[in-house]
């Protein structure tokens, strides 16, 4: 566990140094937010609720997703890739320990500052009056943990194509699209059709917006978190076992060619 620790503590030194980019990630959000924003309380100019939100209430959710896509964004996706490209992937396939570990460990400390950052604002949050943390116990924490390692894992599947794909610049707008269609970003899903939206929310990218919106402002039921645990826990399943296909494959495929 120690060499894990060392690359963690390395990471989250690295994040303390160039705090900049968290801070333009942040701005960044927030002019998205602010899009988002206007347009929903241009909708709501015209009506005082739609199916039970009201325009507090969506702005409150709209706020929290937004806090969520800083944590659940794409950026750990193409940490694989540029050692592929790079040719640089040998030095670590050498080192004593997994690669999955060592991206994990990277991963965590990577997160250190914005949970701190998104911690701060929940706070801020609550003070205010926002319905935020309503229902905080272990299982809502239990389904945040959950949902982050999916979230890597997820990550480390996409990485794992730079074996085979050339280009993966396209794999970042496409993942910010679907988190506006499919993770709750830019709307509740429990707005979809009953039909539609129960097939949605058994997606990873609902898990990392929406579900994990509601979970925080308590609006999930003992039932439903435990419900959503066990999707995220079967995601999770398949994503390794994924993973490990990819790698084991991928990696003779990157051995051939620089060996």
């Amino acid at each position: 566990m120690w060499p894990y620790y060392r690359v963690f503590a390395n990471r989250v030194a690295v994040g303390l140094a160039y705090r900049w980019s968290v801070v333009t990630g942040v701005i960044t959000r927030l002019l998205q937010l602010a899009v988002t924003l206007f347009v929903w309380r241009s909708i709501f100019a015209t009506t005082p609720e739609i199916q039970g939100y009201t325009v507090d209430e969506m702005s409150a959710y709209l706020v929290l997703t937004a806090l969520m896509s800083i944590l659940f964004s794409s950026s750990h996706f193409f940490r694989l890739s540029d050692l592929v490209r790079k040719g640089t992937l040998s030095a670590y396939l050498v080192r004593p320990y997994s690669f999955l570990g060592d991206s994990l460990a990277v991963f965590l400390g990577s997160k250190v500052i914005e949970v701190i950052v998104i911690a701060g604002a929940l706070l801020l949050l609550r003070a205010s009056g926002a319905p935020v943390l309503e229902r905080a116990s272990p299982a809502v924490l239990a389904l945040l943990c959950s949902n982050l390692l999916l979230s890597f894992l997820v990550g480390s599947v996409v990485g794992a194509l730079s074996f085979w794909l050339v280009e993966m610049w396209p794999i970042k707008p496409l993942y910010a699209s679907l988190m506006a269609l499919l993770g709750g970003t830019t709307f509740p899903l429990d707005l979809l059709p009953p039909a539609i939206g129960h097939v949605v929310q058994a997606t990873p990218f609902a898990l990392f917006g929406f579900v994990n919106t509601r979970a925080l402002q308590g609006a999930l039921s003992s039932r439903e978190i435990a419900a959503y645990l066990a999707v995220s826990v079967l995601w999770n399943a398949a994503c390794a076992a994924l993973y490990q296909l990819l790698w084991r494959r991928g990696l003779k495929r990157y051995e051939a060619v620089n060996g």
